[in-house]
């Protein structure tokens, strides 16, 4: 390996096993100087097949993101995040596909991040999904309302999806009707 300070070779001091890679001290040939090297085994990540048949590698940051996004300004923890993306990036790999659709990843994702949280799965598939009109957006809300069973143990009216936020009359139905 060539050292990142000048164009000398260097040689290998130490080499230990790290979390996930191997650890190497090196020294330059050259200028003496020290530095560290981790190496780490390339996986292969299938490509993801867009919905237009465009075929892009696997961006393991891009599907973060767009869980964050999902998740932003909610009580959820960082770590549920970037597991949920480590999941869905595993599952992925180990499909053992040279491609793989991006509406599958979509739908990794939405089976981890509803359970845990029921609003960010619905922004989630509400720009994953790309429903057209309010008609499709409230069949996403009911989808995410009859997931997630009710805590109050009420019986929900099926014909009108509860909006978050929204008080409920004694006769059930919203106070905004």
């Amino acid at each position: 390996m060539r050292c990142p300070h000048c164009p000398a070779t260097t040689r290998v001091i130490d080499s230990r096993a790290a979390a996930g890679a191997i650890r190497r001290r090196r020294k330059c040939q050259g200028c003496g100087r020290r530095f560290t090297t981790f190496e780490r085994v390339a996986e292969q990540e299938p490509a993801i097949v867009k919905r237009d048949g465009r075929r892009e590698r696997f961006q393991y940051e891009k599907l973060l993101k767009s869980i964050r996004l999902a998740c932003a300004k909610r009580t959820f923890p960082e770590e549920q995040r970037t597991a949920i993306a480590e999941a869905v990036r595993t599952r992925a790999m180990q499909s053992d596909r040279a491609e793989v659709s991006s509406r599958e990843i979509g739908e990794w994702v939405l089976e981890r991040l509803r359970p845990l949280d029921p609003v960010a799965g619905f922004r989630f598939a509400a720009v994953f999904r790309r429903p057209e009109g309010t008609e499709a957006l409230r069949r996403e809300l009911a989808a995410v309302e009859t997931a997630v069973p009710n805590p109050s143990g009420e019986a929900r009216d099926s014909s009108q999806p509860r909006l978050p936020g929204l008080a409920t009359g004694g006769d059930g139905h919203h106070l905004a009707d």
